[in-house]
């Protein structure tokens, strides 16, 4: 029985890896509770511009759970690359779980991309021209005010999974880690929902499936989608604000509603031959370092 209202699993990473879909999987799961914040990424705080809760205020966050949730958990796969969160969880809860999710780093990063780009903290539409980029924005150059984090722009660092893998395992026990496989998830999502209750040690009750999270998407029209985020202060964006809060306009929920409107989901353009085969080379010793810290073959990820 919980004696706390605190998280004891964490879903660490990486992104793009299908950590929304199983996250909001679990959360139908009623020994299972999982807050509706989206990625509190409190434990982050080498990364202070987005760790905004206090202790108290992120505890908040777990208030409805009871004696019946058997696992209580969040997601923040800036975690997995955080230089302390991995400690500060550790304090926090000596017997955390955590699970990891993978999936080639090649997809991974252009996928990630193709994200950043959507949500306006990449400015470059080209991924091969933001690649090259990487050196001039580690230094700082190059980097729109909406990119909170600059570390998110560094893909080489993204797609080095076994790389933050093995820093995990430094410092966590195997046992309290589960890795995913994207393309397990894809094969056989049920198994996946199986193994992942049976390590957070709740029973099995049959899963509901969670709507599609984080597909490649684009705006039908990119300078609505920049003037309908949260953040914007462009004169557009204020004249908005101040109609949104209208009595009769309120009700509606017109900005979630254009903002839906505005959201195409699509399939994006394929890498080059010239591009991927960069990129496999570019990651072949990482894959072959979290081939053996997964005991895992990964060959199919190195023509």
């Amino acid at each position: 029985m919980r004696t706390a209202q605190k998280p004891n699993f964490f879903i660490i990473g990486a992104p793009k890896c299908g950590t929304s879909s199983l996250i909001n999987t679990l959360r139908w799961h009623p020994k299972i509770y999982v807050p509706l914040a989206f990625e509190p990424q409190y434990f982050c705080t080498d990364f202070p511009s987005i760790a905004n809760y206090t202790p108290e205020s992120y505890l908040r966050l777990f208030d409805a759970v009871t004696d019946e949730h058997k696992a209580v958990g969040e997601k923040s796969v800036i975690y997995l690359y955080s230089e302390v969160a991995v400690d500060n969880i550790l304090k926090f809860d000596p017997n955390a779980r955590f699970i990891v999710m993978l999936r080639n780093p090649i997809d991974l990063v252009y996928s990630w991309h193709s994200q950043l780009y959507y949500t306006f903290m990449e400015q470059i539409e080209d991924f091969k021209t933001a690649w090259y980029l990487q050196e001039s924005r580690q230094k700082g150059e190059g980097i729109v005010p909406r990119c909170k984090v600059p570390f998110a722009l560094q893909y080489r660092e993204i797609g080095a999974l076994g790389k933050y893998l093995q820093k995990l395992y430094t410092k966590v026990p195997r046992e309290q880690v589960k890795i995913i496989f994207m393309e397990d998830l894809h094969a056989d999502a049920d198994k996946v929902y199986k193994e992942t209750l049976k390590f957070l040690g709740v029973p099995y009750m049959p899963r509901r499936d969670a709507r599609s999270l984080n597909t490649n998407k684009r705006h039908r029209f990119r300078w609505l989608g920049a003037n309908l985020a949260h953040d914007s202060t462009s004169r557009v964006s204020r004249a908005f604000n101040k109609f949104e809060k209208l009595p009769v306009i309120q009700k509606t929920n017109l900005r979630y509603w254009l903002h839906e409107w505005n959201k195409i989901e699509y399939k994006r353009e394929p890498l080059s031959s010239e591009l991927r085969q960069m990129l496999t080379e570019e990651f072949r010793d990482d894959i072959n370092n979290l081939a053996k810290l997964t005991d895992r073959d990964l060959a199919h990820w190195l023509p």
